[in-house]
């Protein structure tokens, strides 16, 4: 079962971070999303430290960075979420 909690990031000036609490396999993990220069770079942290996933959309580059831990694209798009739009 794969649970998604929903919060930005406290990163003060920075409102394009975003992260969300994610539970795998009842392990929770924290899933961070940085939209910069155009581009989306997402991170997972794992046991074995974090993974890191890079593209122009969030759900793609949280997909990358979830494969490791087995999860597919349609999964990763539902533990994203919505994503704030540019301010």
């Amino acid at each position: 079962m794969i649970e998604t909690g929903a919060r930005p990031a406290d990163v003060g000036s920075r409102p394009s971070v975003e992260q969300r609490t994610i539970v795998i396999a009842g392990e929770e993990r924290t899933l961070r999303l940085l939209r910069f220069d155009g581009r989306w770079l997402a991170s997972v942290d794992t046991e074995h430290g974090p993974t890191l996933g890079a593209d122009h959309s969030p759900y793609l580059a949280a997909a990358r960075a979830l494969e490791p831990l087995g999860i597919g694209l349609a999964d990763a798009m539902a533990m994203v979420g919505p994503v704030r739009p540019r301010p």
